[in-house]
């Protein structure tokens, strides 16, 4: 008996420790794109890091933007694709067991090409079985190693834009000459500014005068102005910020516009509401960027007032989530910008991301991912989310409390920013079907309507379709009673959330969009009901949902928008169904070469109010170029902060200078054949959006870099939606984009670096001329360092600073580092 206690102790024991530890690494290494028609080649080096033989009783399940994946029939490992992004590898019929210290090479071939570090497998981890039972999943050591071949970043046959090697990006770099700031260059570029003599000795104290009506505005001048800035607030202050309504005598263009006054002796803002108020505010607190103590301001007046009423940015946080007080930062750093909307992208196929009394299962299980063989009880990994349901610190799992979300709409609210959470319907819906079915599972036993109550799919449902995302599960059955008790509960809860937070005229976004061909198709329920209702087409069930979603949302008083596909029938016809009836749509996509740059004309001109998301422009989710080191999405091609400058609202086909292949667009020519936008419709143009989904950004420094300094444009254009050198000669373009590149360089980084800002730094650009070595960058001030033996550049590598001599043929690698932050790698070609 003795013995067997014994034993048993020992087997605990051991169990104890494969809990906690994997007995394998792994090592991933991309191959050679178009290996063969379609594919690329990969690795995977498999090894027992254990003291054990690693046997056939394990799996290791991992997450990769979805793909098919090809093993030879010998392989010893099979690859199976479990849903969209998720895959599992297990040992195949011919797998030996590997003795601990050796690995296993695994070959293999994947669809839809990869030239980004940043698309690595991730997320991996091992499962043990015992008696085919599997155990608790184990993190596992994933190396990714750097790409370092041109094969490894290029798509033989690809259209696309070049790669910035050295010489590339040297010539971008060196169209860049300083230009000379003033007072006036902040973002966005203000309407009207007349210098006048003198200066104005702010110094360290300030007060602050204002009638009750702009009590917030000033007590949120008051915080930055002490936090930010160092000045003191106190009625002993020599020198007054008095907030004022505009006089009487004075139009004003619209709800937001504002004067500024700076005089010797004071300093004055007015506007007719507290928003133009708050406007004035941040202008000012611009032009104090980047002052030293003593400050002082120069004297002038300022009138300016934004161009669009609707100025957004989308966060997606329901496929990586970001917490509350993160986003309060980027709220905050937007307001500064004068941005006034943020559009919350709270659900989607991978999450979940608010709660909502009495259907609890949405955030148990909708805002949790982790290792599960059923979901019962939250979702499957997904972007690298890795294995556990309750990591608090994996952006896979999270979700807004009630509570949270009404301290976000307060927050936002108080400085002037508008809040639209999504609700994505009935596609894009995933978390919400798989969290419904674990609902009716755990309540069809002990209470069949409770199960069924809130139901979003049926169990004869035998539909066939891939989604935009590979899902084939992720379409809501729209021909089901409690589809629309779900709709109704969800819009009731955000009613009431909206009315304890004060908010009025409230907006929610429905989504809409990217609905797959095939769905519903074998559902007898919606086959049922285009009987009834005479539907010709399975694909026409979205508007029945949106006719009976938007009465819903009506009885709630909520206004309602959503993507273009909203008021699109058969790809990119325009239908007038929803024309009075939606608040605005949302059109994004605008790439010329697929011919969607005519859906937001073609919709404005139809009645539709229109938001302009421009994929081309506004989609910061896109990587800044083709680097491999560049993380982000590229299926539209790249995005910069030059992309966003370029979106022009009313000239909307100009707004791509380059077309998905990095061929310069003939502007002269872009509007031939297109769909002008009519004169009296312009009014239809609402505003603009930034985009930023989050499939690649998987923590929140992540989601800073890809917006600063892209958001830039959008801010810009936001305010000035007319540039002054829209159909002008090439010289005006170039002079403004200068002076937009200089403010973001020498105003907005530092001041973003200052705040602990993470933002994108421009690489530097090389040349070999004449066996000398020739170096740039399109940001003064940066360092540039450099190494010529192949390894990685640091802070402790060579400093560039004027031309070398290089041996020929010698690789060099160079990075810029400037307020902390550094570039990725330029190497020479």
């Amino acid at each position: 008996m003795r013995y067997v206690l014994l034993l048993l102790v020992v087997v605990l024991s051991s169990c104890s420790r494969q809990q906690t530890t994997s007995p394998v690494t792994l090592r991933w290494e991309m191959g050679v794109n178009n290996v063969k028609p379609s594919y690329y080649s990969n690795t995977f080096t498999l090894k027992n890091s254990s003291s054990s033989p690693l046997g056939k009783e394990w799996a290791i399940y991992y997450s990769q933007l979805p793909r098919e994946v090809e093993v030879d029939a010998q392989s010893p490992v099979k690859i199976e694709v479990i849903n969209a992004d998720y895959f599992k590898l297990s040992p195949s019929e011919h797998y030996q067991s590997i003795a601990p210290g050796d690995s296993l090479v695994i070959h293999f071939f994947c669809t839809n090409g990869l030239i980004k570090e940043s698309h690595a497998p991730g997320g991996a981890y091992f499962v043990a079985l015992r008696n085919g039972v599997e155990q608790k999943p184990l993190p596992i050591d994933l190396t990714i190693v750097p790409f370092t071949n041109e094969a490894q970043w290029s798509r033989p046959g690809a259209q696309e834009l070049p790669y910035p090697y050295g010489n590339v990006v040297f010539a971008d770099n060196a169209r860049f000459t300083q230009a000379t700031l003033n007072d006036s260059d902040i973002f966005p570029s203000v309407k009207q500014y007349a210098p006048a003599k003198g200066v104005l000795n702010v110094g360290k104290e300030l007060n602050i005068s204002y009638p009750a009506t702009f009590a917030n505005e000033a007590s949120l001048l008051k915080e930055k102005l002490e936090k930010e800035y160092k000045i003191a607030i106190t009625d002993r202050a020599l020198v007054t910020v008095r907030l004022a309504n505009l006089p009487a005598d004075i139009h004003s263009v619209n709800d937001e516009h504002y004067r500024l006054q700076i005089t010797d002796k004071d300093i004055l803002i007015e506007g007719n509401t507290p928003h133009a108020i708050f406007n004035g505010t941040q202008t000012l607190l611009a032009l104090l960027k980047g002052k030293q103590q003593p400050v002082t301001l120069a004297c002038a007046s300022i009138s300016d007032y934004p161009d669009l009423l609707y100025r957004g940015q989308m966060i997606d946080v329901s496929r990586n989530f970001i917490k509350k007080e993160n986003l309060l930062t980027l709220i905050d750093l937007f307001a500064s910008y004068k941005l006034n909307t943020l559009h919350l992208h709270l659900t989607d196929d991978e999450g979940w991301r608010l709660e909502i009394p009495g259907i609890e299962e949405l955030t148990t299980v909708g805002a949790r991912r982790g290792h599960t063989l059923d979901e019962s009880g939250h979702l499957y990994p997904a972007y690298g989310s890795g294995c556990s349901p309750d990591d608090t610190l994996s952006a896979g799992n999270g979700y807004y409390s009630r509570n949270d979300f009404i301290d976000i709409l307060r927050y936002a609210q108080k400085r002037h920013i508008q809040v639209i959470p999504e609700v994505d319907l009935p596609g894009h819906a995933r978390a919400a079907i798989v969290a419904m079915k674990a609902r009716y599972n755990n309540y069809k036993a002990t209470d069949k309507n409770k199960a069924e109550e809130y139901l979003l799919s049926e169990t004869a449902d035998t539909s066939r379709y891939v989604s935009a995302q590979s899902y084939t599960d992720n379409v809501v059955n729209v021909a089901l009673p409690s589809t629309y008790r779900f709709v109704d509960k969800v819009l009731c809860e955000l009613a009431a959330v909206f009315k304890e937070a004060g908010i009025s005229n409230p907006t929610v976004h429905l989504g809409g969009d990217e609905v797959p061909h095939g769905a519903w198709t074998g559902s007898p329920m919606c086959l049922s009901l285009m009987k009834k209702q005479a539907i010709a087409e399975a694909g026409e069930l979205k508007d029945y949902f949106f006719d009976r979603a938007i009465k819903s949302a009506g009885k709630y008083a909520l206004a309602v928008v959503g993507w273009q596909e909203l008021a699109l029938k058969g790809g990119e016809k325009v239908h007038d169904r929803f024309v009075g009836k939606v608040a605005g749509v949302y059109c994004w996509n605008t790439v010329p070469e697929w011919g969607g740059d005519v859906i937001p004309y073609s919709l404005a001109n139809a009645g539709y109010d229109v938001i302009l998301c421009n994929v081309n422009n506004f989609y910061f989710d896109l990587s800044y170029s083709k680097h491999q080191q560049e993380p982000g999405l590229h299926w539209a091609g790249f995005v910069d902060e030059v992309a966003s400058f370029n979106m022009q609202p009313f000239h909307i086909y100009s707004s791509a200078r380059n077309d998905l292949s990095g061929n310069k667009v003939d502007l002269k020519k872009a509007e031939i054949g297109k769909v002008p936008l009519l004169q009296q419709k312009q009014v239809h143009i609402k505003g603009v959006q930034g985009q930023l989904f989050a499939e690649n950004i998987t923590h929140f420094s992540a989601t800073q870099y890809a917006l600063f300094p892209k958001i830039f444009g959008l801010v810009e254009r936001g305010w000035n939606a007319h540039p002054h050198w829209a159909g002008k000669a090439e010289q005006e373009y170039d002079t403004a984009l200068l002076l937009y590149k200089t403010k973001i360089v020498l105003k907005e980084l530092p001041y973003l670096a200052a705040r602990g800002v993470h933002f994108h730094l421009s690489q530097p650009g090389i040349i070999v001329k004449d066996g000398m070595l020739f170096m740039n960058t399109a940001v003064p001030g940066a360092s540039i360092r450099y190494t010529t033996d192949g390894s990685e550049p640091s802070q402790n590598s060579t400093l560039w600073e004027a031309p070398v001599k290089i041996v020929a043929g010698q690789e060099v690698k160079a990075k810029a580092f400037y307020l902390g932050r550094s570039s990725v790698t330029t190497r020479c070609k």
